[in-house]
């Protein structure tokens, strides 16, 4: 007659079995989904249609009476798309904290000019599952030389953050509203050779309604991701002499919580260039375009700052009681 009583040992061999099996599902399970999910299918870029402005408009209403965007120059764009409506233009100006910029921005000239931007992406965003179809969705793109020239080569307006990711983490380290352009020169060189009007601008305000609470180091995240920026680097020596380094060595998240000072955000335009009067061949006349949109931008945002002190509808507490 068998004995069917089970052995302490037996008993742990199989907790230990059920343990395993239950950690290999564990670890299995995201990195499954995340494989299935980076396999679905992606826009193309040219077969975006954008939703229509009455849609945006009902859709956005709340926010924008919330968090409302008041302009300034946006006169002088509605007026060159007027003359040519098919003028190329490119619009260029500062990245806010975890981009909250782009929504108000896109909706907003969409609604008062009717064009939709289309908005050149960092690539980690296609790195992340749901969320780089959610970007592909609202009519991003994936930041690479190919694609802003396919774009350009349509004629699609674009919108380009010369700041990208570090402008998006900007920590406690760094004051609101920096430009964090490096020595980059990319969308000057695409403006030159596609014959774009650049529309300089600033944005401020959504990063006065947040409070910085800690940061965490973003290189492990990078690492996961097979990013270039996970090693260490530092500001280019062979970079241009005007060209400005970072303000720190080393990109951190920030994680923030809201003000509960809900206010109006401001977007100056700055003066239109165009990039057809310089020269693609003279690496100085690419840095001289760079610097004067530069300059431009960091001119609109000092501008916002200062409208934005002085208005007295700026929270909107003061807005619903009429003060």
């Amino acid at each position: 007659m068998s004995d069917r009583t089970s052995t302490p040992l037996s008993k742990t061999n199989s907790m230990v079995r059920w343990l395993q099996a239950i950690v290999m599902y564990l670890v299995l399970l995201p990195l499954n989904l995340y494989t299935a999910f980076m396999e679905w299918p992606e826009l193309k870029y040219g077969d975006y249609k954008p939703p229509s402005i009455l849609f945006v408009r009902f859709v956005s209403a709340p926010l924008r009476w919330l968090l409302p965007l008041q302009d300034e120059g946006m006169e002088e764009v509605i007026n060159i798309i007027k003359q040519n409506p098919k003028q190329k233009l490119i619009f260029i100006g500062n990245h806010l904290i975890y981009g909250l910029d782009v929504v108000f921005l896109v909706i907003h000239i969409y609604l008062e000019t009717g064009i939709y931007l289309r908005g050149i992406a960092d690539t980690f965003h296609f790195q992340i599952p749901i969320h780089k179809h959610l970007v592909q969705w609202f009519g991003g793109v994936k930041g690479t030389v190919e694609n802003c020239t396919k774009l350009m080569e349509a004629g699609q307006p674009i919108l380009i953050l010369p700041g990208g990711a570090e402008e998006v983490v900007k920590d406690s380290r760094i004051p609101p509203y920096t430009l964090i352009w490096k020595d980059r020169t990319g969308f000057a060189k695409l403006s030159v050779k596609h014959g774009y009007k650049i529309v300089p601008y600033g944005i401020v305000g959504l990063e006065d309604m947040v409070v910085h609470a800690f940061s965490i180091p973003l290189k492990p995240f990078f690492a996961i991701l097979g990013d270039h920026r996970s090693k260490d680097k530092v500001f280019n020596p062979a970079a241009h002499k005007t060209s400005i380094p970072p303000p720190v060595p080393d990109m951190r998240l920030p994680v923030i919580y809201p003000y509960l000072s809900f206010q109006k955000s401001y977007l100056v335009f700055g003066e239109i260039v165009d990039a057809s009067e310089y020269d693609l061949d003279d690496i100085e006349s690419i840095y001289a375009l760079r610097n004067r949109v530069r300059n431009e931008v960091e001119t609109s945002i000092r501008k916002g700052r200062q409208i934005q002190f002085v208005d007295p509808q700026r929270y909107l507490w003061r807005r619903v009681l009429g003060i």
